[in-house]
């Protein structure tokens, strides 16, 4: 990662409870993750209430670094998925919860 701070679970971190998506939308409602992505950058990482480096749910994707966890902005329930590089990277670079050090 080019980001010097090292990567750490922060905020709502993984649980059993907390659906996770393959389709990047929120289970509960509906709502989708890329259809927000045509409002920009900060539009995809805005709702990230949390990231766990536990990867406790198998994947075949590449380069898996983490589990983002979203708060979705219609009915507020969490869902998660698997965080790629490049998605942490950008998540780290626009969402304003993530921290800073």
């Amino acid at each position: 990662m080019s980001n010097c701070v090292p990567l750490h679970s922060w905020g709502v971190v993984y649980q059993e409870s907390i659906c996770y998506s393959r389709g990047y939308e929120c289970l509960y409602c509906g709502w989708e993750l890329y259809k927000a992505a045509k409002e920009g950058n900060v539009a995809i990482v805005k709702n990230i209430v949390g990231f766990s480096t536990n990867i406790p749910l198998r994947t075949t994707k590449e380069n898996v670094i983490g589990i983002v966890i979203l708060e979705c902005p219609q009915c507020f329930e969490k869902f998660c998925f698997h965080a790629t590089t490049d998605y942490v990277e950008l998540a780290r670079q626009y969402c304003e919860r993530w921290p800073k050090s």
